[in-house]
């Protein structure tokens, strides 16, 4: 079941809209997009979940992990993504 912590998802392959069709899915199982994009800022191997310090983050990775039509997600602590200042 989906958690109440938002989800952001990027598109990091060569398949166009693919994040708007990966957050679409996910709203089917009942989770919050919050953002859908592009990643690029370095590839990817594998479809990758990342979380962070909020309540209810890690459950709501693990669960879109779960959901996630790849059988190798990788879920861990942090983000892929750089702040710039």
């Amino acid at each position: 079941s989906a958690s109440s912590a938002s989800v952001r998802v990027y598109n990091n392959s060569n398949i166009a809209g693919l994040a708007s069709q990966t957050a679409t899915l996910l709203e089917d199982e009942g989770f919050m997009i919050a953002e859908t994009g592009n990643y690029s800022e370095g590839l990817l191997a594998q479809t990758s979940v990342y979380y962070g310090t909020a309540s209810g983050e890690q459950e709501t990775a693990e669960s879109v992990a779960d959901a996630s039509e790849s059988p190798r997600s990788r879920v861990s602590r942090g983000s892929p993504i750089r702040r710039r200042v």
